[in-house]
């Protein structure tokens, strides 16, 4: 009979040497098109700052004007050639260009935030999908495990039923749970490929043949490692080491939540609509505005006059010069139905509808850290529970092949003990992946950066 794995989260740890670590998946994540699409967004918001920035300067402009005229009237130019340039300062304006600049800003600073709340969730897909291969990995194994055991007793017991030393039921039995059992390690092995393509899809990077498996080199199968494995996701900072669970009860958070990456956005928003409203006022606008203009003016058309009791000289040659113009303007609305102010109460109530969303978000968040820090502590607690369990499992196992192998029991109560000794160490392995995930969602929902407790 061939032997069994030594304990598999040995061996699914053992593969991490193998694939991309989650570090140079999180690099990889920076060139994904969400964030590339997220960093022009922002390009976009300052560029709109930039343009508004420009009403505090004064604009100048230049004109230039040629007429040609065949059959002029009166004392109109045959040719008319006109150059000229204005400039114009906005001085005061109600402040509207200030509070829009100043929405602009928020805009701007809320952009900012929604990458970084995209590349956080990129981050925590990532580690779902990750830790999400190795569980199916992990299951894999175990029903490969499985697989050579029961390969190894058909085998067996199709000599014994030659023989007539077994009955088909027997025998029938053991290749129902053959076919069973390949059945599971083709699910098995979709899921794992689904979790790959999927990381694939996130970092835009090959991953390299996860299902090619190591050399399964097997020792002792009834023995448990004595420590066990840490886990490859650092978060020492916020929870007790995995050793001193057994001793250790409650949960340790010492992660002090913040306001996720999207609510801070959304705060930024909130900014934005509130600048907006002071710009709804009856404020006056004042303005100066400063005109040079030359003209020329080319042989005009005279008529032919007729005598005149005094003397009259028109010329008809060229007319030109320079014309200068300098003036101050205020314009401010006397009456428009009401329309300015009713665009004031809609801001305001734009305004207060986000404020209460603002609100109901952050509130939200309480309840998700609750829920996290709930599915933390379960996980926490769910490791020592199959840790107890696959020992147990383990032992009874082993118990059964010794009785198995000198007749004692019937193969079926065989089968079922090699099953739950499978599925109790599959638990166990998978325990420290689930909690693996259940610190990303946790550190995520406290507003935490994922990549600062990566290793």
């Amino acid at each position: 009979m061939r032997t069994l794995a030594v304990f598999l989260v040995c061996v699914a740890l053992s593969f991490a040497e193998e694939i991309a670590s989650l570090r140079s998946l999180f690099v990889a994540v920076q060139k994904s098109e969400p964030l590339r699409a997220s960093a022009w967004l922002i390009e976009k918001e300052k560029a709109k700052k930039d343009s508004l920035g420009s009403a505090f300067f004064p604009k100048i402009g230049a004109s230039v004007g040629l007429e040609q005229t065949n059959q002029p009237s009166v004392f109109q130019s045959y040719r008319t050639l006109t150059l000229g340039l204005q400039a114009e300062w906005n001085l005061f304006d109600g402040f509207r260009s200030t509070l829009a600049k100043e929405a602009q800003e928020s805009l701007v600073a809320s952009s900012i935030e929604d990458e970084e709340s995209t590349r956080q969730k990129l981050y925590l897909q990532v580690i779902e999908h990750y830790y999400g291969y190795f569980k199916a990995k992990s299951l894999l194994q175990a029903l490969t495990a499985q697989q050579h055991e029961l390969e190894g007793n058909l085998a067996r017991l199709e000599r014994f039923y030659e023989n007539g030393l077994s009955g088909l039921d027997a025998l029938e039995a053991l290749r129902a749970q053959i076919a069973q059992n390949a059945y599971q390690r083709n699910s098995a092995i979709l899921l794992a490929q689904t979790h790959s393509e999927n990381l694939e899809w996130l970092t835009q990077k090959p991953f390299a043949d996860l299902l090619a498996s190591k050399s399964e080199s097997r020792t002792n199968p009834c023995e448990l490692p004595d420590t066990t494995p840490a886990p490859s996701f650092s978060f020492s900072q916020i929870v007790l080491p995995l050793q001193d669970l057994g001793t250790q009860t409650e949960s340790v958070l010492l992660l002090k939540p913040s306001p996720l990456a999207e609510l801070r956005a959304f705060d930024q928003q909130l900014n934005a609509l509130h600048a907006r409203i002071g710009g709804y006022n009856y404020l006056p606008k004042v303005d100066v505005f400063a005109r040079a203009g030359y003209y020329n003016f080319d042989k005009f058309y005279i008529p032919k006059l007729p005598t005149l009791p005094f003397a009259l000289t028109i010329d008809d040659s060229e007319l030109h010069g320079v014309q200068a113009t300098i003036g101050l303007q205020i314009t401010f609305p006397l009456f428009d139905t009401f329309a300015l102010q009713k665009e004031r109460e809609a801001a305001r109530y734009e305004y207060l509808s986000a404020q209460s969303q603002y609100h109901h978000q952050l509130r939200y968040q309480e309840h998700k850290i609750k829920i996290a820090q709930n599915s933390l502590e379960n996980a926490r607690q769910k490791i020592t529970w199959t840790k107890t369990q696959a020992k147990s499992a383990r032992i009874a196992y082993c118990y059964a092949q010794k009785k198995f192998q000198t007749g004692l029991i019937s193969h079926t109560e065989y089968l079922t003990s090699l099953a739950t000794d499978v599925a109790a160490r599959a638990s166990f392995e998978e325990s420290f992946l689930d909690y693996e995930i259940a610190k990303a969602q946790m550190i995520f929902a406290s507003g935490g950066k994922l990549e600062d407790f990566v290793e």
